[in-house]
């Protein structure tokens, strides 16, 4: 399936009223404890593609993901696992995701490596249904940790996601939680953040422009642009941008002032 939905970092002075707003009505609580898993050189982190197994509740799901140019939609394919007899976590099988678009790019990029464990996410989840006048949408809060050894990073954050209908009424959504609350939106994924946990790392690479045909047309150059621009912005709200996240928040801008003018 392909999943459209929009990640917000919450920050510290909202986070009470944000966890309020999204435990009114009837929402529920799941805890999510997950294992990652990558190749030793990290091939599937390089290609932007994530696999883990996951323990939903009382449930088991092995879930690929790989993302898409923007950063509202990513395929995902979901299959529930049975749990061993005896307790123990079920062992990964890639085979769960044949035929579908995620678990062919995850085969693509690990390239016959194996797959080992890198980092767990332990994430107590706070979810609501909402019916809105275009759509429904599931308002999904996550607070947790990510761990890898004895590395830690805490999790707090609002994924809102398209359950039916126009993607108007996510955008329509999200900017009337960014404006009550002041979120921020976030394209870093959790496999990106645990990745980048297990490497050592305090922040990703800045992500450079990418070229695009003297003809493009608006879509195609807005895709572009916000390829560029969100992830870089993404590391400047979190407080952790180095001078090359900065350089290319500009370039970015620049870029998109000339040749929006040129459309």
């Amino acid at each position: 399936m392909t999943e459209i939905e929009l990640k917000f970092q919450v920050p510290d002075a909202a986070r009470a009223a944000v966890a309020r707003a999204v435990a009114q009505g009837r929402s529920g609580q799941t805890r999510l404890q997950a294992v990652y898993f990558d190749t030793a050189d990290r091939r599937l982190a390089a290609a932007g593609v994530a696999v883990r197994l996951r323990l939903e509740g009382a449930r088991w799901v092995q879930t690929a993901k790989a993302g898409d140019p923007h950063a509202m939609q990513r395929h995902e394919h979901n299959a529930d696992v049975a749990a061993p007899a005896d307790g123990a976590p079920p062992a990964l099988d890639l085979a769960r995701h044949d035929g579908t678009p995620a678990g062919a790019l995850v085969q693509r990029a690990r390239d016959g490596a194996p797959l080992v464990p890198l980092y767990r996410t332990d994430i107590l989840r706070t979810h609501r249904l909402v019916h809105a006048g275009a759509g429904s949408l599931e308002y999904a809060l996550d607070v947790g940790e990510i761990t890898s050894g004895e590395r830690r990073l805490a999790v707090h954050e609002l994924e809102i996601e398209l359950v039916d209908g126009a993607p108007i009424a996510l955008l329509d959504a999200a900017a009337c939680w960014v404006r009550r609350h002041g979120l921020w939106l976030d394209t870093r994924s959790k496999a990106e953040r645990g990745d980048r946990l297990s490497r050592g790392l305090a922040q990703g690479v800045p992500v450079p422009a990418t070229a695009w045909p003297n003809a493009a047309d608006a879509r195609t150059v807005t895709a572009a642009l916000l390829a560029h621009l969100l992830p870089n912005l993404s590391e400047v709200a979190a407080g952790g941008a180095t001078d090359g996240h900065f350089a290319a928040v500009r370039d970015a801008l620049d870029r998109a002032v000339a040749a929006l003018s040129r459309l």
